[in-house]
Order: C-alpha cells, then sequence, then structure tokens
C-alpha cells in the first residue's frame, strides 16, 4: 500500500512542478494545508476518494496519469477463483402429513392450484 502511495506522492509532485505551482498554492486551491500536500508527496499520506477529482483538475491531468506509474499501464488484477456452475433450481415442495382421504384430495387441489 505504501508503495502505492509513494507512487501518486511522485506523480502529485511531478505535475505540480510541470504546471510551476509551490505545495502553498496547490494547498489553497484544494482547500487544505499545505502539511496534507507535503505528505501526499511523500507518502506518509495519500487524498481521499474526493480530493482525487478536485487534485485531477486543478492538476489538469487524467487521474490515470496520477495513479498509475507510467500513466499507460494499467493495475494487475488478481486472480479471482473460477466462479461454480449455477446448481439447478429445485421446486419449492413442502411435505406434509396426509390422514384422510378427504385431507389427500385438499392437497392434490392445493398443488395443482400452485404449480
Amino acid at each position: 500500500m505504501k508503495d502505492g502511495r509513494i507512487r501518486l506522492g511522485q506523480q502529485i509532485l511531478r505535475r505540480r512542478k510541470v504546471m510551476g505551482m509551490t505545495q502553498e498554492e496547490l494547498a489553497s486551491r484544494m482547500g487544505v494545508s499545505r502539511q496534507s500536500v507535503a505528505k501526499w508527496e511523500t507518502g506518509q499520506s495519500s487524498p481521499d476518494i474526493d480530493r482525487l477529482a478536485l487534485l485531477r483538475d486543478v492538476l489538469q491531468t487524467s487521474l490515470d496519469a496520477l495513479i498509475i506509474p507510467d500513466g499507460r499501464g494499467s493495475f494487475p488484477v488478481p486472480d479471482l477463483p473460477a466462479k461454480e456452475a449455477p446448481r439447478p433450481a429445485r421446486p419449492n415442495v413442502q411435505l406434509i402429513p396426509v390422514r384422510s382421504p378427504l385431507s389427500w384430495g385438499f392437497y392434490c387441489a392445493a398443488v395443482a392450484w400452485a404449480g
């Protein structure tokens, strides 16, 4: 996780310098303290998700360019376990004791009506 923060911090620092901004100027535009920007750039912390969108706009770049080290690659996707084949649906059958012929008739009628 810290490697990701360091890479993000390096991208923030690089883009801030390309834009000719100081940490103070970036902090002012972002509505945070200069210390927050310094921590982002050194990887001690990272901006929250809401601030990333604002950071993208202030630095006039894309989120990919900030988050992905070379701006062109992609994140490694972990191997996910294969999905199991879906089980066939089982009918919702409830067995009830039938003790008389009359009950058996009601039971058959209920099953025919429900099914």
